[in-house]
């Protein structure tokens, strides 16, 4: 699974190779949000020559920052403390009705470099468009625009998994949201019925 040392290798990587701060505010964001969301991918990524599933994929409409419970304006942005997704679609949603899941900001200083609520608002503050005239659009998307595929984000956590001694093939999208749960699973105090509701 991709914990938090795995997450913070790719981003590592990232930031060695030189991409801009765009892309790595974009990888950032995409890292945090399926881990700590526990999202599959086809949930905010694209399908590589498939591209995006519309249903599901998470777009800028969709996400909302907020303080203390109130939805924040772009100008406002800054003042975030939780973040809220709207996953339209989701195979664990046997009524489709949708989700609404909600994240807090992260306390400790040492988790502010995965913490979704900073992540999103530093995504969306460097890309405004995304929450307003491209809010329809997928979120997830380089400085270019183009597609976050799920075969760019295997190929960046398998190159961190290899850099920590993780064979290549034990290391894939899926490891976001399994690394997510087991933290989950951690911190709950081993309580799988919450778990296994996401």
């Amino acid at each position: 699974p991709a914990g938090p040392p795995l997450l913070r290798q790719a981003r590592h990587i990232a930031r060695k190779r030189g991409w801009s701060e765009g892309n790595r505010a974009v990888l950032r964001a995409v890292l945090s949000l399926g881990f700590n969301f526990l999202l599959r991918s086809s949930e905010f990524l694209s399908r590589c020559s498939a591209g995006w599933h519309l249903n599901k994929v998470l777009r800028g409409v969709d996400v909302q920052l907020r303080r203390d419970g109130v939805p924040l304006g772009p100008e406002e942005l800054h003042l975030a403390n939780e973040v809220a997704i709207f996953l339209r679609e989701s195979k664990a949603d046997q009524f489709n009705h949708g989700a609404l899941l909600v994240h807090h900001a992260a306390e400790d200083p040492s988790a502010f470099d995965l913490c979704p609520v900073r992540a999103i608002r530093d995504l969306l503050m460097m890309f405004p468009d995304r929450m307003t005239s491209e809010k329809e659009r997928p979120l997830m998307r380089w400085e270019s625009g183009e597609a976050v595929t799920q075969g760019e984000l295997r190929r960046i956590l398998g190159q961190a998994g290899v850099a920590m001694g993780i064979p290549w093939e034990s290391v894939g999208t899926h490891s976001l949201r399994f690394g997510g749960a087991s933290a989950l699973f951690q911190c709950s105090g081993g309580n799988s019925a919450l778990v296994k509701r996401l």
